[in-house]
This record gives C-alpha cells, sequence and structure tokens, in this order.
C-alpha cells in the first residue's frame, strides 16, 4: 500500500468522528495530487469529499462532488457510493421520489456488476423512508431484505437492525423489537464503534420508553450522549437530548423535559438545522404556554416561524441543484445507454409519496385551517373522486365537534360549509368506540352499521366512504373523511393513501388550533400583564434557587457569602463555612439510576435544612452532590454541634448505599473554616480553604469531618 493508499484509508476512518478535518485534508490531497492517481484512488478521494460535505450539511458541494464520480466513472464503487450521497441528500430534503430514484440507479448498478456488499446499504436507506411515510410493512420488508445481504456477506454492520427496532417500536411490536436490540447489541459488541454503541444505546432507550420503563430509558439515553461524545459526533445528540425531554414529559416534569429540549435546540442552532430547530421550538413553546409563561411561548413560537421560514429557502435552494444536477446525470446516463428496470410497484409508491411530500409541504406550515381544507381538496382532487371532503376537530366540551365540510359541484364551483356540531349518532362516535376508521364502498346501504339517522335522506347521501382519525401524540384530536356519490369509488390503496397522509392533516389542524389560541392569549393583554408579572416574580426564585433540591443554588450562594462575610468584618464575629460532599454519590447513581439519585438529594436537601439551628444560617447547592453552609457568628464548637445534628439526622432517616466503599447507608465528608472576624476574607479564599479541609477528609477515607480555625487561632479539628 502507497502513501496516497494509507492516506485515503486514514480520511476514510474520520468520516464520522471528525467530518471537519476529513473535508480539509481530503481538498488539500485533491488539489495536490488529483492528477498523478490512480483512477480508483480518484474515486475514492471524491467520495470523501462528498461524503463529508453532505454530513456537513454544504448539499451543494456534496452533490458536485458526487456529480463528478458519476460522470468520470473513475469505478463502479464511487459510482455507486455516489448514488447513495445523492440519494441521502435529497432524502434530508424530504424530496422521497428522487431519493429512492437515486437509491434504486445504486442498486441496480452493483446488482449488475455482482457487488453484494452494497445492496444493504440501498435496501435500508429505502426501508427508512417507508418508515418515515408510515408504510410500516414495506419499511421491515427493505430492512429484511438488507439484514439478509449482510449475512451474506458477511459484514459486521447492525444499521438494518437498528431501522427495524424503530419501526417495531413504533407499531407496538415490542417483542420484535426487543429481538432485534438483543441481535444488534451482539454484532455491535464484535467492534468498538463508537458511533454504533450511540445508536444501539438510543435505541434501547426508545424501546424502554415506548414500555414507560423511563428510569431504564434515561441511562440508555445519557450512555447514548457518552459514546455521541467519544465519537465526536456532537450533532447525533440533539434525538438524545428530544428523547430525554420527551421521557420528562412522560413524568411530567416540566422543567426537565425543557432543559434538555433546550439543549437539544441549542445544538440544532449551532449546526443550523433548520428542521430540528422548527421541531424543537414548537415543542418549547408548547411546553411554555402550559406552565403559563407567555414569553419565552412567543420566543420560541417566533423562532418556530422563523426556522421554517429558513428552512424553506434553504431547501429551495437546494432543490434547484438538485435540478440542474440530475439533468446531468440524465445526460450522463443515456449517453451510456444505461436502462435501468422498471420496478411498477415502486413506481406506484412513488408518486404517491411525491402527492404526499407535495400535500404535507402546502398543509403543515399554515396556520388558517381553512385555506388548507382548499390546498387538500384541490390536490387529492388530482387523483381522487371527491365529492364531499370533512376535516372536523373535536371542542374541549368532547361533546361536540368543529367541522369544515367541502362540497365539489358539477360546476367545479366548491361550497365550504363551517358550523358546530354534536358528536352525537356521527361517524365520530362510531370511530371513537369501536377504535378504527371507515372504508365503506356502499355506505348509502350499509348506514345502519354506523349510525340511526342521515341529516337528509339516504338517496341523497354519498355511495363510498372514507372515514378516519386525526391523531397527535395517540389522542384523537379530530377527523378526516372523503365522500363520493359514486359506488366502489376508492380501493384499499386508496384508503392506505390517506391514512398515510392523515399525520400532516393532524399537524396543520394542530397547528391551526395552537395559533388561535395564542393570538387569543395575546389580545388578552391585562390578563397577560398579570401573569407576566407573576411568571417574572417565579423567575427571579428560579434564577436564585435549584430546581431539584428547592435549595439556593451557587449563583445565590456566592451573593449571599459576600453579604455575611461584611456582616461579619464590621461586627468583628466569626463566621464558620461547611463544605458537605456526599460520599460515592456517583457510585449510587450510577447503580440506583439518576432517578433515584434526584430522590435522595433532595432527602439530603431536607436533612441539612432541618440540622440548621437559626433563621440566619444558610445552606445552598454547591454543585452536584456539594453542599455549602454558611453559620454566621458560628465559631468552631458551634459549627461542629451543627455537623453532630447532620449526621444524627443522617443516621435517623438511614438510606441505603450498597455501593458505597465506607458503609451501606450514605455518609457524609465534611470540611469546613472558621473566620475570625478579625480580618476581612475573599468569599473564594473561604470556600479554598474549606475545600483544603474537605479534601483532608477524603484522603483520610471519607466518612467524617475536619474544621479548621483561623491562622490566628493556634489548634484545629
Amino acid at each position: 500500500m502507497n502513501s496516497i493508499d494509507n492516506k485515503i484509508t486514514k480520511l476514510h476512518n474520520i468520516i464520522d468522528s471528525n467530518p471537519n478535518l476529513a473535508n480539509k485534508d481530503s481538498l488539500i490531497l485533491y488539489k495536490n495530487n488529483f492528477e498523478t492517481i490512480d483512477d480508483n484512488q480518484k474515486s475514492d478521494l471524491i467520495y470523501i469529499i462528498s461524503a463529508t460535505y453532505w454530513i456537513l450539511g454544504d448539499y451543494k458541494n456534496a452533490m458536485n462532488y458526487a456529480q463528478k464520480n458519476i460522470s468520470n466513472n473513475y469505478s463502479i464503487t464511487g459510482t455507486i457510493n455516489a448514488y447513495k450521497i445523492l440519494g441521502n441528500i435529497t432524502a434530508d430534503l424530504d424530496n422521497y421520489l428522487s431519493a429512492i430514484d437515486y437509491y434504486n440507479n445504486g442498486l441496480q448498478l452493483a446488482i449488475d456488476n455482482n457487488i453484494s456488499e452494497e445492496y444493504y446499504a440501498f435496501y435500508a436507506n429505502i426501508g427508512i423512508i417507508y418508515n418515515e411515510i408510515g408504510d410500516y410493512a414495506n419499511a421491515i420488508k427493505f430492512n429484511l431484505k438488507g439484514i439478509e445481504c449482510i449475512n451474506n456477506s458477511n459484514i459486521n454492520i447492525a444499521a438494518p437492525e437498528i431501522n427495524l427496532i424503530e419501526t417495531y417500536i413504533i407499531i407496538k411490536d415490542y417483542d420484535s423489537a426487543l429481538k432485534y436490540l438483543k441481535i444488534a447489541k451482539k454484532l455491535i459488541s464484535k467492534s468498538e464503534n463508537n458511533s454504533a454503541n450511540a445508536d444501539i444505546n438510543n435505541a434501547y432507550s426508545k424501546y424502554y420508553f415506548a414500555k414507560k420503563e423511563y428510569e431504564k430509558a434515561l441511562e440508555h439515553c445519557y450512555l447514548s450522549i457518552e459514546f455521541s461524545e467519544i465519537a465526536n459526533n456532537k450533532y447525533r445528540n440533539i434525538e438524545n437530548f428530544v428523547l430525554i425531554g420527551d421521557i420528562y414529559l412522560a413524568l411530567k416534569n416540566n422543567i426537565f423535559a425543557i432543559e434538555n429540549y433546550k439543549k437539544g435546540y441549542n445544538i440544532a442552532n449551532e449546526f443550523a438545522d433548520f428542521i430540528q430547530i422548527s421541531k424543537l421550538s414548537s415543542k418549547l413553546a408548547e411546553l411554555y404556554v402550559e406552565i403559563n409563561d407567555s414569553v419565552n411561548a412567543l420566543k420560541y413560537y417566533q423562532s418556530y416561524y422563523k426556522a421554517t421560514t429558513e428552512k424553506n429557502l434553504l431547501n429551495n435552494k437546494n432543490i434547484k441543484e438538485q435540478i440542474v444536477i440530475k439533468e446531468k446525470i440524465k445526460d450522463i446516463e443515456l449517453e451510456r445507454k444505461i436502462i435501468l428496470k422498471e420496478n411498477i410497484e415502486l413506481t406506484k409508491i412513488n408518486k404517491k409519496m411525491e402527492l404526499i411530500n407535495n400535500i404535507g409541504k402546502e398543509i403543515t406550515l399554515n396556520a388558517d385551517f381553512k385555506r388548507s381544507s382548499y390546498k387538500i381538496n384541490a390536490l387529492l382532487k388530482k387523483v381522487l373522486n371527491i365529492d364531499f371532503l370533512i376535516i372536523s376537530y373535536i371542542n374541549p366540551d368532547q361533546n361536540s365537534l368543529k367541522y369544515i365540510e367541502l362540497i365539489n359541484n358539477d360546476n367545479k364551483k366548491i361550497k365550504m360549509t363551517s358550523n358546530n356540531a354534536s358528536i352525537e349518532d356521527t361517524l365520530a362516535i362510531w370511530v371513537i368506540k369501536n377504535n378504527k376508521p371507515i372504508f365503506d364502498n356502499n355506505y348509502r346501504l350499509n348506514y345502519k352499521k354506523y349510525k340511526k339517522n342521515f341529516r337528509e335522506s339516504p338517496e341523497s347521501a354519498p355511495n363510498s366512504v372514507i372515514f378516519i382519525p386525526l391523531k397527535l401524540k395517540n389522542k384523537t384530536i379530530g377527523f378526516f373523511s372523503i365522500q363520493s356519490f359514486k359506488e366502489n369509488a376508492y380501493t384499499k390503496d386508496d384508503f392506505n393513501f390517506i391514512n398515510t397522509l392523515s399525520p400532516f392533516i393532524s399537524i396543520s389542524l394542530e397547528n391551526s388550533i395552537k395559533s388561535a389560541e395564542l393570538i387569543n392569549e395575546i389580545k388578552t393583554s391585562e390578563k397577560t400583564k398579570r401573569k407576566l408579572e407573576k411568571a417574572n416574580k417565579q423567575l427571579k426564585i428560579n434564577s436564585d434557587y435549584d430546581v431539584l433540591t428547592n435549595l439556593p443554588n451557587r449563583r445565590y450562594l456566592f451573593s449571599h457569602l459576600k453579604k455575611t462575610l461584611n456582616i461579619s468584618f464590621r461586627e468583628n464575629k466569626p463566621l464558620t463555612l461547611l463544605i458537605i460532599d456526599i460520599d460515592y454519590f456517583k457510585q449510587y447513581n450510577d447503580n440506583y439510576g439518576h432517578i433515584q439519585g434526584d430522590h435522595c438529594l433532595r432527602k439530603l436537601a431536607a436533612i441539612f435544612q432541618s440540622s440548621l439551628k437559626r433563621k440566619s444560617d444558610f445552606i445552598a447547592r454547591y454543585g452536584g452532590d456539594e453542599f455549602i453552609a454558611i453559620l454566621p457568628n458560628t465559631n468552631i464548637n458551634g459549627a461542629i454541634k451543627i455537623i453532630e445534628a447532620i449526621n444524627t439526622n443522617l443516621k435517623n432517616d438511614s438510606i441505603e448505599h450498597k455501593y458505597s466503599m465506607v458503609s451501606n447507608q450514605i455518609t457524609l465528608s465534611i470540611g469546613g473554616y472558621s473566620a475570625s472576624g478579625d480580618t476581612k476574607i475573599n468569599p473564594r479564599t473561604l470556600i479554598k480553604k474549606a475545600d483544603e479541609c474537605l479534601y483532608y477528609v477524603k484522603n483520610k477515607g471519607r466518612n467524617g469531618f475536619h474544621v479548621k480555625f483561623d491562622d490566628k487561632r493556634k489548634s484545629d479539628i
């Protein structure tokens, strides 16, 4: 292997872990050596440049370099990889039709040249697209094909298994999900791939979250974060922080949910990922509305609309680049007379996917629901026979519906009706009670299966009906229906197509409702002012207090210590500061779990608070498992009495800690320093001196205390 091969191999190894460096070094190698290297090396080098540009989000350059590999045909593998990159880019941009075209081109080229080790990636990627559009049967089918290819080629990759796990979790087939979790874990354990370990822990977290085993879900999510950081894949942690936020939301801990959504939001901003910014802004805005924080709600709704606009501008720019590249590739394929085999089944699905894509873009960002209804009607009429299109949402009273009905007349004029109706004796109540949609091509004859009466005569009723629930977070928020006077107007494929489309309509409906709620909130200005004043007071409290323990936080601690030291010096009275450290708390967290760890910290905070003797005594949370007590007008003897009270109360509570190295219960190491008040002392100096005493205790084996006098005194304990 020559030096160029060595350099290219090293670049391959850091594509995922350090794409910036791989991109920079590969461009230098390309500029300085391209004319002198062989075709295989050229092909590999161009692939690395294209792949790193894709990872870094520079789609224009990624597409240009991928097209160079296809145009020059330096190697079959390079051309196959180029189609893979182009498919990934177009899939990122939700252009699923083009993505499948590129994947099929690459797959066909691999099949024609019998490069079987390349099959699995294309099958897995096509499976991901089917998963995205809700066609789970095909998602499973293509990922199983990918697994079959891996098994036949003896490749140590778990990507299709992880894709399958996500699909099985969505359809609530937890036994199958667990089966592939174990298979994927076994495959990954054979390597030391940190990115793969991050992926499998993320998959475990999703599984336990779906099973409502939240502690295990959190444990695996934190492991995924650790592996992602080791792999230098910061972007991967957006999904992890979103998942942690979702878990805390399920635990009804809105504060922790917001904290983690913000972490994901900050990373998304760092990478200028407007899709993730848009999603996280929406989540944060909803949570802030829920906790009556109108200022932050408005801030994140504004962020949502701004990110959505930026995403659309970027998508439009990239779509133009796609068209140019696609046309170039088309010319190349014609010149080389490459004839691809047509896949009739995929072609049909691709057309429907393109329509779903167009409808999704048209309606999900539109807050005006009436306009969205017209858009849906216009687009669906191109492929389906529709006399009536009805969209409704359930009113807060749960007994009535707000509905919009569009009637398509023969003269092509559309009549709209918008009104409220009781939910009783409607198709909606049948769907709710039976927990399934309605698909009936002879509804005029069968209507009594679903309701007792028609609003009008049966003769004026439709013959063919599709009526499905609109759901968000497993909650039915409304209904969608298309109806036709024609018998047998709809096929099973049409029904499946409408089901696939329903999530987009649900999002549009929810956006409309939320937008209206926000406008009403802003209009009630006096009420909002009072809420803001209350929120500002709460924010001030929150900024000074630790959310978990409800004790003063580090910021408030320094402010209070500075004031108390000034009083101590002015009145020439002693002051003692104690640093309290929980022995082997990391082992407690690791073995009992973070949720139990949080419970333990709250319990200890209460013990410390109850052990203080006077109102002037002060206890704060200093760090993760460290607390600081400030005892004004207290000499060393008084401080020792406080320490003894803390230890007595702790012993009475008897908090189990089987993983401690000094006891089978929670114990403390305490370091303290007593200042005389004669000399002014800096807060940080005082903390440093107390910390030195704490270090002394830890060095002696922990589970004890050591309090030192001011230097002017002559003894310590």
